[in-house]
């Protein structure tokens, strides 16, 4: 029997709305839906209106994609591309 893979669960903390936080959006997004065949969940957060989330993550800079689940916990800082994202997610 074939175990059943579950939606893996994203975090993308981003600055606003800037070109740069949209890009972000735009290619994790692309990604996820190129490569995620058991689905994702991506919430996306603005650094500037929830603080208390970028405390209580540890984030440092923007943009920062983080896996939750599965585990172990995946992060990938700085400016994304293709390949980044891939290897931050464990796809790659």
């Amino acid at each position: 029997m074939k175990a059943t893979q579950a939606p893996v669960a994203l975090e993308l903390f981003v600055r606003g709305q800037s070109p740069h936080s949209r890009e972000a959006i735009q290619l994790v997004r692309r990604v996820c839906e190129t490569h995620m065949p058991f689905g994702y969940s991506l919430e996306v957060i603005d650094i500037a209106t929830q603080p208390e989330r970028v405390r209580a993550a540890g984030v440092m800079a923007v943009p920062t994609l983080v896996r939750r689940r599965p585990e172990p916990v995946l992060s990938t800082v700085g400016r994304l591309d293709e390949a980044r994202v891939l290897a931050g997610l464990g796809l790659q």
